[in-house]
């Protein structure tokens, strides 16, 4: 009767220790197969990254040898308000870029203005910190680009700042009738009222002849549905070219500046678009009296 009692009870202790066991069991598997998946997840991503790094650096070498090869028409794309070129890669990759002017803001250190222009030059930088911080170039030539200089810093040529609220009008104004070169720009000025001496100052530390291109970059992966966005800063002088920064952009609006750009002459818009040469001309010149006239009121 003992020994049947006894039975009982070891058959009763050992069923929840099978069912323990079967639960220690099944907790390690899961454990296991937690890890067996993280581990193949961070595997993943290692060779998802790999893959787009160089991926990066592929669109970054072939971009290269385009502006290697198209470096005399640089201007040309940049003065257009539209796709300069687009690459069809292999594994549906389409790269779109846009050329611009990068010269248009001054740079924080210069280092070839000369020693002669120098102090009018840091001048005009610490006109533009004080109202703009940060904004200056960190790298590149130091010449202002005069055909995409914006608002700000055409401002910072002139000390006072009616005066050089009311030139930056007037380079803008210019501008944005015909393609300004450096003649306008010194009758521009001329005509505002500024003394030769301080023409003189403005020429030599400006350009129409642009050696450093911000180059806008769209890259669409269409098998995965991912885009990515750079921007590249390239110095080509004397045929050599120096990529002087390559970054991506996260979180970037699309439409600027890499989603396609209007013409810059829309007809049902733009008064001017169906003026023959001759009346654009008379145009222009009844501006200019116009410009000179507001000059005179104040």
């Amino acid at each position: 009767m003992i020994r049947k009692i006894m039975s009982q009870s070891r058959r009763g202790f050992a069923l929840p220790l099978v069912i323990l066991l079967m639960l220690v069991s099944s907790m390690t598997i899961v454990v296991i197969m937690q890890r067996q998946t993280a581990q193949t997840r961070l595997v993943q991503e290692m060779i998802n990254d790999y893959h787009t790094h160089h991926a990066g650096f592929g669109v970054r070498a072939i971009i290269r040898k385009w502006l290697q090869s198209n470096s005399s028409e640089l201007s040309e794309f940049a003065s257009e308000d539209e796709v300069s070129f687009r690459f069809i890669l292999p594994g549906e990759l389409y790269v779109s870029i846009w050329i611009e002017d990068g010269q248009g803001i001054p740079v924080k250190e210069p280092i070839d203005i000369g020693p002669a222009n120098l102090d009018f030059y840091k001048l005009v930088t610490a006109r533009i910190e004080k109202t703009r911080p940060g904004s200056l170039r960190a790298k590149g030539p130091s010449f202002i680009s005069i055909p995409t200089a914006p608002e700000h810093v055409l401002r910072s040529l002139v000390k006072d700042e009616e005066d050089g609220q009311r030139i930056a009008n007037r380079i803008i104004r210019a501008r944005e009738r015909k393609p300004l070169d450096r003649d306008e720009m010194m009758n521009q000025l001329r005509r505002a009222g500024m003394a030769d001496e301080e023409i003189a100052r403005v020429v030599a530390i400006t350009t129409f002849d642009p050696v450093l291109w911000k180059v806008n970059v769209l890259s669409e992966d269409r098998k995965n549905k991912a885009n990515r966005y750079f921007v590249m800063q390239a110095d080509i002088t004397a045929g050599s070219l120096a990529i002087t920064s390559w970054e991506e952009r996260i979180g970037v609006d699309p439409n600027d500046p890499f989603a396609e750009k209007p013409q810059k002459t829309n007809r049902d818009d733009d008064e001017t678009a169906d003026l023959n040469d001759d009346d654009q001309d008379n145009r222009n010149s009844d501006n200019d009296e116009d410009d000179d006239k507001d000059d005179k009121t104040r």
